[in-house]
Formats: structure tokens, sequence, C-alpha cells
């Protein structure tokens, strides 16, 4: 099965912001500069580029594409606040013990 993530287009002119990238296929990496055609200012950019030849732009910075194509949740408030709950409720026990 094919392991899809949402990623900010770089590329302008497409119908939204969003692109939808099959990273199982994705090869290599790297960040660069690009300037923006309307203003002239230089935005940093993050290339993928996959196995058959295709490349997209996107608009996050390196370390969160890091951590889309490991696998890494990019948002775990959940699962960090459970850990804090399960951390502060065994050093209550800890307390109540002595």
């Amino acid at each position: 099965m094919a392991t899809f993530r949402k990623f900010k287009n770089a590329f302008k002119g497409n119908m939204t912001d969003e692109i939808w990238i099959n990273i199982d296929h994705i090869i290599s990496v790297f960040e660069s500069l690009s300037t923006d055609n309307e203003t002239n200012e230089m935005e940093t950019s993050v290339t993928l580029f996959s196995k058959d030849g295709m490349s997209w732009q996107v608009k996050e910075p390196i370390s969160e594409v890091s951590r889309k194509l490991s696998g890494e949740p990019v948002q775990d408030g959940m699962a960090t606040h459970y850990q804090q709950r399960v951390s502060d409720a065994k050093k209550i026990d800890d307390l109540t013990k002595t």
C-alpha cells in the first residue's frame, strides 16, 4: 500500500497549495534557495526526487520533511500529553509510597 504525506506545494499555478506525495518512491531530498518571480525575494524550498525522475518543490523546512519521510508523527500532541500524565502519575505514586 502506498504511503502518502501532505506537503505545501512551492510551485505556483496549481489549484491548491496542498500536494500529496507517495513517499515510498522518494530517493533524494535537498534544500535550496529560489527567487519568487512576483516579489523578487529569496525563499527556501525543499525538492523531493522520485526514482521515476519526477520532482516536487515543497515549502516545509527540511527538518519537517525529514520527519514526514521517516514516519515520525509531526503533530503528536495527544501522545506527548499521555506520556506526561503517565510520568506525573508515577512521580505522585513514588511520593505517596514513602
